[in-house]
């Protein structure tokens, strides 16, 4: 709940916070700049931006770790000698993507995944590759097919699950990626990559604990990798001093100030540092002076639930249910009441209940800075993303047009400005990219409709709907 910036001490100035975390992340200091922005975060959630910059930082870091996800999952050269026409074929299909890449041939790169695909539609190293190479190509619906073919090619194989996981990571899917990395190790219980993309699914939640407890398993399956080492110990270290600052800091600020906001933040503070017990008094507090506080009573139930109070828990998770529409899945949940069993009912509930970041979004905007900034095949990646996590967003598909008409893909291009203008029929710069495109296409007919209907539901004057009228008039 936010409603207003709180008075902050001396030493802890939001602006000097923020400024000092875009320089580290401008240096590519990743869990830098997220150590001063997640501090900031909890002094002050109304920050402007704030949100976005975290989930693109988080998202940076999370990048950064992924380049272990290779380990013990073998490459293309290591294959039975019975399957050389097997290798013979992917690695003739793979140098010819490259080159086509390379040449920023695209339609050339997916003809070629589109013939390894009806040459091999049922071989497990073809469709390894056809995931890999659809993520280069920013193709998500094209990865995540491929993976599934996958899973049904090979549903007892751990690197199967193992290659799910990483599809639903790069999509910004962490509770996914936890369940598929959960059945790699349950098949795979001493393969490395299991436990370390575990850790890394946990951190993009925030499950530091327990994040930290899998890269220690990873780090004994495969103790001279040093790059683990240092993750386990960072983990265990981040946040640790600036956290015990703002604590002290609140601890002060709710002396004088008994508000709400400040109590529940002051909870979350101390549930953090593992003392529970004040923590929930706090937010008992706090639910006194504001009893309809949702973000208070999800952080009293989930306080309940670390104290192991489950059947209070439920209780206070359900007086928050009965305010919206059953999450789908809630019928697990009436399973679990019916029997007692309250420790996984109430689980389940926050799982349902907890508030996810709209990844697809946060894509979407990063997406339209690069496009700005000209930085076309960054743009495509992230737009492709977005749209498909949050297919809703008439921007990502206006500009993901804009991409494809760069490229010199009209038709593709003109479809997505008319996907933008399907969500949005009042999209003013869709309807003028729609317009232009279609002036490119010989098509003028269609686009005089166009700028005609954008006009007659025009209300008052824009710098769109001059510019709509200009190129009306060119074509009278």
């Amino acid at each position: 709940m936010c409603t207003g910036k709180d008075k902050t001490s001396d030493d802890l100035d939001p602006r000097v916070l923020f400024l000092d975390g875009l320089e580290c992340y401008k240096k590519g200091l990743f869990s830098e700049a997220l150590k001063r922005w997640r501090a900031l975060n909890t002094f002050d959630p109304c920050y402007p931006n704030l949100a976005m910059f975290l989930n693109v930082c988080e998202r940076q870091e999370l990048s950064s770790l992924r380049d272990l996800e290779n380990l013990d999952q073998g490459g293309l050269a290591q294959v039975p000698g019975d399957e050389v026409e097997l290798l013979n074929s992917v690695g003739s299909a793979a140098e010819d993507f490259r080159i086509a890449m390379e040449s920023d041939n695209r339609e050339e790169a997916e003809s070629v995944l589109i013939q390894l695909s009806l040459d091999r539609p049922a071989d497990e190293q073809a469709l390894k590759f056809l995931v890999n190479s659809y993520q280069t190509l920013s193709n998500p619906v094209k990865m995540v097919e491929s993976a599934n073919k996958l899973l049904q090619l090979a549903p007892f194989a751990s690197r199967t699950y193992l290659i799910l996981g990483r599809v639903h990571s790069y999509l910004d899917q962490p509770e996914e990626a936890i369940s598929n990395f959960r059945k790699a190790i349950r098949l795979n219980p001493d393969g490395f990559a299991g436990y370390y993309q575990m850790g890394v699914a946990l951190l993009a939640l925030e499950n530091r604990r327990e994040a930290s407890e899998y890269f220690h398993k990873a780090m004994k399956l495969n103790p001279k990798l040093e790059k683990v080492k240092q993750i386990a110990s960072k983990v265990e270290l981040d946040m640790k001093d600036l956290e015990a600052k703002i604590l002290s800091s609140y601890e002060k600020l709710s002396e004088e100030n008994r508000y709400p906001d400040v109590l529940y933040r002051l909870g979350v503070l101390y549930r953090k540092t593992g003392r529970l017990e004040k923590a929930f008094a706090v937010i008992e507090e706090a639910l006194e002076l504001n009893e309809s506080y949702r973000e208070a009573r999800f952080e009293k139930a989930r306080l309940q639930i670390e104290l192991e109070n489950y059947q209070q828990a439920c209780d206070t998770l359900l007086s928050l249910i009965a305010e919206q529409e059953e999450p789908a899945g809630f019928d697990n949940v009436r399973q679990f009441l019916q029997t007692g069993y309250f420790e996984e009912a109430s689980k389940e509930i926050l799982r349902l209940l907890k508030l996810e970041t709209d990844y697809g979004a946060v894509h979407i905007e990063l997406g339209k800075e690069y496009v700005k900034a000209e930085q076309w095949e960054k743009a495509e990646d992230e737009l492709s993303k977005g749209i498909y996590l949050s297919p809703h967003y008439p921007d990502g598909h206006h500009y993901q047009g804009l991409c494809l008409e760069r490229r010199g893909k009209l038709e593709s291009a003109l479809a997505k400005f008319q996907e933008g203008l399907d969500l949005n029929p009042m999209y003013e710069d869709a309807t003028l990219a729609a317009a232009r495109v279609m002036l490119a296409l010989k098509r003028n007919s269609d686009a005089k409709k166009l700028l005609k209907r954008m006009l007659a539901v025009s209300q008052g004057e824009s710098d769109g709907i001059s510019k709509a009228k200009a190129l009306l008039e060119s074509l009278l």
